[in-house]
């Protein structure tokens, strides 16, 4: 049954992408034969119709955008890792879907399948390589393997962070201070580890996920 449903979830997929634009092209193509017009006014109409389907696409990829960017920015693992899977179903291997796949397993302390996510991934820009840092540095000092995630803080998750922009991508820096404030407990830093924590929980920009996150690990400290 499970596996009839994914079938039919992924036809729905597929059908939300291209039922639409069929649609359009078939009441585009009744105007043209209908209208009375020349060759010149039905070209006119094929210029619209393809103005409106790349609208159309430019939609459907901003709407795919806004999902992982809110479910991000929220601290919303459940909605992100659905979001990750069902992209990788269509894309493979991408990077992108690999590292917020891995970050939302980290988060809801499936240490194993948030490892086997995160070994793919090859992030190709700062702020997906500083998520992708975070999740390595919480993973390793949950392993107890302290000088691994000191070593991924100083040569990973510290340079990232010193390049990407906080006012632009303040998430990628609340997940790095979780990570690093797994590292300073996990080092008996706790009063360090409380003081990061402090600025995911205390911060408004924190989904509020994230923010009850950072309150209930400082909460164990």
């Amino acid at each position: 049954m499970s596996g009839q449903t994914a079938r039919v979830k992924r036809l729905a997929r597929i059908g939300s992408w291209i039922g639409p634009p069929i649609g359009m092209s078939i009441a585009y193509t009744v105007l043209a034969l209908t209208s009375d017009t020349d060759n010149t006014g039905k070209a006119w109409m094929a210029i619209g119709f393809g103005f409106v389907l790349v609208l159309w696409l430019v939609f459907r990829i901003a709407v795919e955008g806004a999902g992982i960017s809110r479910a991000l920015a929220l601290g919303d693992s459940d909605k992100l890792l659905a979001i990750a899977d069902q992209q990788l179903a269509r894309r493979p291997g991408d990077s992108r879907y690999l590292v917020y796949k891995a970050l939302a397993h980290e988060m809801r302390g499936e240490r194993a399948e948030a490892a086997a996510a995160i070994a793919d991934a090859r992030p190709e820009n700062d702020p997906l390589a500083l998520l992708a840092a975070s999740v390595r540095v919480s993973l390793a000092a949950d392993a107890n393997d302290l000088a691994g995630a000191r070593k991924l803080v100083d040569e990973q998750l510290e340079p990232l962070a010193a390049r990407v922009d906080r006012r632009l991508q303040i998430t990628s820096h609340h997940h790095a201070h979780i990570a690093r404030a797994r590292l300073f407990a996990a080092e008996g830093r706790t009063d360090e580890a409380r003081a990061e924590l402090r600025r995911v929980s205390d911060d408004i920009r924190a989904g509020a996920a994230l923010r009850d996150r950072a309150k209930a690990l400082a909460a164990k400290l």
